[in-house]
């Protein structure tokens, strides 16, 4: 996802411009929409009819993240209306709040492709004060962040999908779906502690996650757990050098 991001944030990505550029393609037209000159913007912006249905849920479900992370509600409205007009190519609301007048002058663009300005850490963080909240507003910018790429990363699987006519093999889905489904099952004992909150989303959620990202949670449990049954080993044979020596000095 590191890397993936850099790419597209860049305008590195394999976008048609970008194949153009390298001569790797004959037209550099959206695959979904047929829109000439194809750019990372264009990905985001792209008015054909799956692509703007996945942009509206993308909506709905950031306004239902921040409320859920005690946002300040005029930095919802501010954000969700403001990104989503640069979507939609109309113009943007002026920004009802100085976090959201600072984003409108760093450009609502920044903000899809994850520039957040710093105006809006602040405005939360008095938000936080003023009701007394101890939440960390550095996570609640961090969750807005890692939401806001992969609603990008959404759409550049989805445009992916229509250019090679291709959809996710249902035969490694279904295969990912039993590993995630064994480890619900396995529960979260055998997980250090810090790695427990990867069963904290409902069973459901998870196997509803795209392709990719099922991949990288599968990957992010089993390393846990091999992270726990390494300490946990450690710790197991330290205990037995420590009984073996109290035993040679009993004997």
């Amino acid at each position: 996802m590191r890397r993936w991001t850099s790419k597209f944030t860049t305008g590195f990505c394999a976008t048609g411009r970008r194949m153009i550029q390298l001569k790797k393609r004959a037209t550099a037209d959206c695959p979904r929409c047929g829109s000439p000159n194809e750019d990372t913007d264009h990905i985001l912006q792209c008015p054909e009819v799956e692509s703007q249905q996945l942009w509206d849920s993308a909506i709905q479900q950031l306004r239902e993240n921040l409320r859920e992370n005690d946002t300040d509600p005029s930095i919802i409205e501010d954000l969700s209306e403001g990104i989503d007009a640069w979507q939609r190519n109309v113009p943007p609301p002026p920004g009802y709040t100085p976090a959201g007048q600072a984003q409108a002058y760093l450009t609502w663009r920044n903000l899809a492709h994850g520039f957040l300005s710093p105006a809006w850490k602040i405005q939360q963080a008095n938000y936080y004060t003023n009701r007394n909240n101890p939440a960390s507003v550095t996570n609640w910018a961090a969750d807005l962040l890692r939401f806001l790429l992969k609603t990008a990363r959404r759409q550049w699987d989805h445009r992916n999908q229509v250019l090679h006519k291709t959809q996710p093999d249902r035969v490694k889905d279904q295969a990912l779906n039993i590993e995630i489904r064994l480890q619900y099952d396995r529960g979260r004992d055998s997980l250090p502690r810090s790695s427990k909150t990867l069963l904290d989303a409902p069973l459901e959620r998870t196997l509803g996650l795209p392709h990719h990202e099922k991949q990288q949670w599968i990957i992010s449990v089993k390393t846990a757990r091999k992270r726990q049954r390494t300490t946990a080993a450690r710790i197991a044979a330290a205990q037995r050098n420590l009984m073996e020596q109290i035993f040679r000095r009993t004997s």
